[in-house]
């Protein structure tokens, strides 16, 4: 890692910005003229520290230094968007199947993730779909032996979320929000971030799962949507209304669900009012008995 500090010294120097403000003030320029000439490292808070003191992104510098594997797998997924478009499940289950062989002779990471990504929309195709105790292993291994987050292991973390458990989903939830560099992802990967936190809220709340609902429940509170993250917002508004359904309080938890869906049709979004709609009568034969 050694390189690091090399690719830290190209950003401070092309922005003008000396030793001494580039520490911030956190730490001393000796420390970190170490640390460009790779004799020593950083921690984690003195090097996310730095890198706002010299005006760079995470993403920015991960990308520099090689640290991102940057395939980001495009070809694949328009593939595999192709044949969701023509209902063609039996040809995305062969394509799994090619992916998998590939597997069982390469040892590349990156051929790994292609059939993790392929597992990933057939579980969310299928119930019955199930990833293997191996891909599970990979996919932990891989994500979480990266000292830092950009855009690709998060959005890679996203598309595979099908494959998990919801105690597997919890599990990494808690992995990412105990990471270092927790602050910098979120604050650079907010909506994929709050996507995800609300998706282990509305599993939570489709498995009954109150524990792990209240759980998810709270980390969105934690990291709140701002007032123009309004999407966010009002789905948050519909899955709070069936977790106070699921705790017993149905009335009250119908109304709340309702007013999701009006506030979609007043502000015009129809398709959004329709897919909530449906799901609202559903709720309603389900806790109406």
């Amino acid at each position: 890692m050694k390189h690091l500090g090399q690719v830290f010294r190209f950003f401070r120097e092309a922005r003008h910005i000396s030793l001494s403000e580039a520490t911030g003030g956190e730490f001393s320029k000796s420390m970190l003229s170490r640390f460009e000439n790779g004799q020593s490292e950083l921690s984690a808070q003195k090097f996310f520290s730095a890198l706002s003191a010299i005006h760079t992104e995470t993403e920015e510098f991960t990308v520099a230094a090689g640290i991102q594997d940057h395939h980001s797998h495009k070809e694949l997924l328009s593939q595999i968007q192709d044949l969701l478009q023509a209902n063609q499940l039996d040809l995305l289950e062969k394509l799994y199947l090619k992916k998998e062989k590939v597997t069982q002779k390469s040892k590349r990471a990156n051929d790994w993730v292609e059939r993790l990504i392929v597992k990933a929309y057939l579980c969310a195709l299928k119930e019955s779909e199930k990833a293997s105790p191996g891909e599970l292993d990979f996919l932990h291994d891989y994500l979480f032996s990266v000292d830092i987050w950009g855009r690709y292991e998060l959005n890679l973390f996203s598309i595979c979320t099908p494959v998990l458990s919801l105690d597997l989903f919890s599990q990494y939830t808690k992995e990412i929000l105990s990471r270092k560099d927790f602050a910098t992802l979120f604050a650079n990967n907010r909506n994929t971030l709050h996507t995800t936190f609300l998706n282990g809220y509305l599993l939570a709340i489709s498995q009954e799962n109150i524990t792990q609902a209240d759980y998810f429940q709270q980390v969105i509170e934690r990291h709140f949507y701002e007032e123009n993250e309004t999407y966010f917002r009002i789905v948050y508004l519909f899955a709070q209304g069936e977790l106070i359904c699921l705790k017993g309080q149905t009335e009250e938890g119908l109304t709340q669900m309702k007013q999701a869906v009006d506030i979609f049709r007043t502000l015009n979004c129809q398709h959004s009012a329709d897919y909530y709609q449906e799901a609202l009568d559903t709720a309603f034969q389900k806790y109406s008995k």
